[in-house]
């Protein structure tokens, strides 16, 4: 989301209550906090080939882009009180056997990042452009990211 929409969101009650109500209905693998920021990452696996790096996306790739897009808005909506500024990076991991990695090894279109899974220890750290989350913040964002998936959890 770009900072002019969290803008937005602060200036307009019933459309920040509005979009509260679509952050319930979020369905995201993972979020990974730390001094490289918020990652938003969608998990794949394909059991078919799946070339990462071609010229003309797949189906599958195109859809799993914009999902991790909407799950990377909705985190950051999530999370526009606790830190106002922050960007959720969105990144698709394709996992399996026939997956090709692409030439770069993180390959971006726009926002999201397209990596390859058996490549983790070459993508790892360039996911993120710049450290820019000091200790006190990745906590205060954990803590909200608990707060909130605490509330999904069934009561015991």
């Amino acid at each position: 989301m770009r900072s002019v929409e969290v803008e937005t969101l602060q200036q307009r009650p019933l459309h920040r209550a509005r979009f509260r109500r679509e952050l319930l209905e979020i369905d995201v693998d993972h979020v990974v906090v730390g001094p490289y920021g918020v990652l938003v990452v969608e998990s794949k696996f394909a059991s078919s080939q799946m070339d990462l790096g071609a010229d003309r996306l797949t189906k599958r790739l195109r859809d799993a882009i914009y999902q991790v897009e909407k799950n990377a808005v909705k985190v950051q909506g999530l999370l526009c009180r606790t830190t106002p500024d922050l960007v959720a990076i969105p990144v698709v991991v394709f996992w399996g056997r026939l997956v090709t990695a692409p030439k770069q090894v993180v390959r971006h279109f726009d926002t999201v990042r397209v990596v390859a899974g058996a490549d983790a220890a070459k993508w790892r750290q360039r996911l993120a452009d710049r450290v820019n989350l000091s200790p006190e913040t990745v906590t205060a964002i954990s803590g909200e990211i608990d707060r909130f998936a605490s509330r999904d959890r069934p009561k015991e």
